[in-house]
């Protein structure tokens, strides 16, 4: 898991590599995320409310290198762009909060 979390090759990028993608989304990041999109996350949000749930708890996580950012030319402005990137995701994250639900800001 890790070559493929750290590997800048398309190959074993889950992005790019259907059968990878396979492999890795519903054994792993479907175990700690409610979905990519908007109709994912309304179908594990339905799914939590169907067997009991009043509420969940959506929290938009965007990683980054940062120290690198910072220490490489042009660091700024990239690190300006991923700061509006996490802006973005977090207000797109509001747009889905339903009732009972609750954002989580990292």
């Amino acid at each position: 898991m890790r070559t493929i979390a750290n590997s800048r090759s398309a190959i074993l990028n889950p992005d790019s590599n259907p059968l990878i993608r396979a492999i890795v989304k519903p054994f792993i990041y479907n175990h700690f995320c409610a979905g990519t999109n908007k109709k994912e996350i309304d179908g594990t949000k339905a799914e939590a409310k169907r067997i009991g749930f009043s509420g969940i708890i959506l929290c938009y996580g965007k990683e980054t290198g940062v120290a690198d950012l910072n220490s490489s030319r042009g660091g700024a402005e990239r690190l300006t762009a991923e700061v509006a990137r996490w802006r973005d995701g977090n207000l797109e994250t509001l747009d889905m909060i339903g009732r009972g639900d609750w954002l989580g800001m990292k």
